[in-house]
């Protein structure tokens, strides 16, 4: 991770947005809304939580390009559902950005009767070229076997084809396209026994491009309202409906920033994750498959113990050390702390109590034992 990227994830949280209105009154507002001006967002949402009290499960894709305003989308119908529900939508707590397929199995496994989650970016965990992996595997199951919980789990992607195929023919009920800051066309699965495709694709292309002369290419439409006629005409569609920009209405930037910021931070706290598991494996396989960290650990210790800088210690192990500076500096720091604490005790040992309790939480302290070759006492 950069210094950008650590400097970029200090910003953000340090600067989390605060809600200044209860949840309810962003529940209130956006049900007002839709209910004035984009009725159909409702009855999407009335849909599925008509489904839900007649003990049914809602999976439901939805589709679109980068930018074109799934978020957008999505934020009115969750918060149109749950206004419906007569419950609340914790941002924090029931949406995963960017969910790994062993994230996504986890909270789907851990989700309460009735619950509504909100999987945004999910083509990460049900990519079809991924089809072979646990997780994935884990994922078709899990949703096959669980509608007693009766869940509503919407699931972001930017392409529906892109989806493993069982789980987008046997999973996903529903599918909404986003005409890009347009309008949410809602497509209902075809649930009779023979069809090959539940979605029709080969029969959707004929019927938008079949009589077209040249190319049958969707960038031979050209306006949005001439791609609307087309969705209406294919077999699967239920309905359609215009959406606005959160951004729109100030009483919903707040709320909306505060999505953001939870984005964003999630993307960080992923990187670094993902960073640190790449550099635990590189140690591993740079120490003969085994973990690097204690023979470092016990290393800096000495140099600690030593009065050797940091600086100076790193200049001499920094082409034999496969980690990076950041973590090792976290480990000296950690170190160096403890080690100043038991020089403090020894000094005063009747003071031992009110120097441990005195220490802060935010790094722990380490073992400061240097490690020893198996089979010996002696420290290496």
């Amino acid at each position: 991770m950069t210094n950008q990227d650590i400097n970029e994830c200090i910003t953000h949280l340090s600067e989390k947005p605060t809600l200044s209105k209860p949840l309810s009154f962003y529940h209130s507002f956006v049900f007002k809304l839709c209910k004035e001006s984009y009725p159909g967002i409702i009855k999407m949402a009335k849909l599925f939580v008509d489904r839900i009290k007649n003990d049914n499960d809602n999976h439901v894709a939805i589709e679109g390009g980068t930018g074109c305003g799934k978020s957008n989308f999505t934020f009115f119908l969750v918060h149109c559902i749950h206004y419906l529900l007569h419950t609340n939508f914790d941002m924090e707590k029931q949406t995963l950005f960017i969910p790994s397929g062993d994230e996504m199995n986890k909270k789907m496994a851990n989700l309460r009767q009735g619950d509504v989650y909100w999987m945004d970016e999910a083509i990460r965990a049900l990519d079809k070229k991924q089809w072979y992996k646990i997780d994935q595997i884990e994922m078709n199951q899990n949703v096959k076997t669980e509608r007693w919980r009766n869940n509503t789990i919407l699931y972001n992607i930017q392409r529906f084809i892109e989806l493993n195929e069982s789980f987008r023919n046997d999973n996903i009920q529903f599918r909404i396209y986003i005409i890009p800051r347009f309008a949410a066309i809602l497509f209902v699965k075809d649930i009779d026994k023979d069809v090959e495709d539940p979605w029709h694709r080969r029969e959707n292309l004929h019927i938008k491009f079949g009589n077209r002369k040249g190319s049958i290419r969707y960038t031979a439409i050209k306006t949005d309202e001439e791609r609307l006629k087309g969705e209406i005409r294919c077999p699967n569609y239920f309905m359609h409906e215009f959406f606005p920009n959160v951004k729109a209405f100030p009483e919903l930037i707040e709320y909306w920033d505060y999505y953001n910021w939870l984005k964003k931070e999630s993307r960080v706290q992923k990187k670094e994750k993902e960073e640190a598991k790449i550099e635990k494996e590189t140690l591993k396989k740079a120490n003969g498959g085994r973990d690097q960290t204690p023979l470092i650990k016990g290393i800096l210790t000495v140099a600690v113990k030593n009065g050797i800088p940091f600086r100076d210690w790193y200049a001499m192990y920094k082409d034999d050390v496969n980690i990076s500076m950041k973590t090792l500096q976290s480990y000296h720091s950690a170190i160096k702390r403890q080690h100043l604490v038991d020089e403090a005790i020894k000094i005063d040992p009747s003071k031992q109590n009110a120097i441990l309790m005195n220490q802060p939480t935010t790094i722990p302290l380490v073992d400061v034992t240097p490690p020893t070759k198996e089979g010996n006492d002696e420290p290496v």
